[in-house]
Formats: structure tokens, C-alpha cells, sequence
């Protein structure tokens, strides 16, 4: 993930300031959508024995909440951009931590899915 943010900024560019706090603010998002595949990846290496009938449901209620997670990451760092645009820094602050919280919880999540216990 930093590698890529890092070949984001650098290669064929000059990197101003600017750009690397931007960077920063919309990294949260990047790291949502890396959860959201780890949880998937692991769901599906779970062998076909240990997933009950009856959880399709179960699984389709998690796929959702981690939709809405995404979605929440997504706004949450794109109003902390549009906070540093408008030169509101405490709020820029607020809302870029609350995204990184809420991106290094989905990951948790994510890397712990498949301990859920199906019924």
C-alpha cells in the first residue's frame, strides 16, 4: 500500500506539499478497499464444508456492512480534502483520523472474518 502510494506520487511528477497532504487524506480509502478485499479473499479459501446453508444470509448482511464501511471511509476522507481545500485544519485533522480509524478497523474486521462462527 505505501509502495503504491509512494509510485502515486513520485514517479514522473514533481511532488509538492500539496500533493503528498492530499495523498495522505485519501490513503484511508485505500486502505478500506484493501480490507474489503483481505475479508473476501478469506471467505473464499474457507472450505465449502464450513459454510452452513443457512449463512448466505449472514454473509451477505457482512458484504453489506462492509459496504458501508467503504462508503463511510470514502466520505469521511473526502471531506477532510474539501476541509484542507477551505483551509479548516482542525476539522481536516478530525475527519482524516476518523477515517484512518475507521480504515484500520475495517481491516481488523476484515483479517478476523474468518473466525466468525456460521451457524
Amino acid at each position: 500500500m505505501v509502495l503504491k502510494l509512494l509510485f502515486k506520487l513520485f514517479i514522473e511528477q514533481q511532488v509538492k506539499p500539496v500533493d503528498v497532504a492530499k495523498a495522505i487524506l485519501a490513503f484511508p480509502i485505500d486502505i478500506a478497499f484493501l480490507s474489503f478485499s483481505f475479508g473476501a479473499a478469506i471467505l473464499y479459501a474457507k472450505p465449502p464444508s464450513t459454510i452452513h446453508t443457512g449463512t448466505v444470509r449472514e454473509m451477505f448482511v457482512v458484504l453489506l456492512l462492509s459496504i458501508m464501511v467503504l462508503m463511510l471511509c470514502t466520505v469521511l476522507a473526502k471531506k477532510s480534502d474539501m476541509a484542507f481545500t477551505l483551509n479548516k485544519f482542525a476539522m481536516m485533522f478530525l475527519l482524516v483520523i476518523l477515517a484512518y480509524v475507521v480504515s484500520i478497523v475495517a481491516v481488523w474486521g476484515a483479517l478476523n472474518v474468518g473466525a466468525i462462527q456460521w451457524t
